[in-house]
């Protein structure tokens, strides 16, 4: 969960992360450390009048698509290897934060759920986007949820 706050922090100091994943984070004494940083812009580049309309409609991508990765990992890490089987637990928990689809999640992450729940929509949103695109790349387009 720490990863979206971070991710969200970093946004608004002077780095804008492009390429934010699980794959590009990682952990040394309880520390994020974010790592591959060559998709980054800085804050201070000029960018094409292109790029810079661009920017807004990618804002919080980074966030949303860690947030979809890492709640797809700690699903599957706690069994739940079935991707369609992880959509339908996100789908319960975004219809209620109190759904028993969360219970053993609750039950080994405690507070990490209600995350979990709080966040469940988004995880969705980019999951079904990501599936789209697998199909066809021009099916659809990121669209902050």
């Amino acid at each position: 969960m720490r990863s979206a706050r971070r991710t969200s922090a970093s946004s608004t100091a002077m780095l804008l992360p492009s390429d934010v994943h699980p794959g590009n984070i990682l952990v040394r004494d309880g520390r994020l450390l974010f790592t591959d940083f060559g998709l980054s812009l800085h804050r201070e580049f000029d960018l094409t009048v292109e790029e810079s309309e661009c920017m807004p409609a990618h804002d919080g991508f980074d966030r949303d698509t860690a947030l979809m990765h890492l709640f797809h990992w700690t699903l599957f890490e706690l069994g739940h290897t079935s991707g369609s089987e992880r959509l339908e637990l996100l789908r319960a928990a975004a219809a209620s934060r109190a759904t028993p689809a969360l219970n053993a999640v609750r039950a080994t992450l405690g507070d990490g759920a209600d995350l979990i729940a709080q966040h469940a929509g988004v995880a969705i949103s980019m999951t079904e986007m990501f599936g789209d695109l697998m199909q066809d790349v021009t099916a659809t387009r990121y669209r902050r949820p």
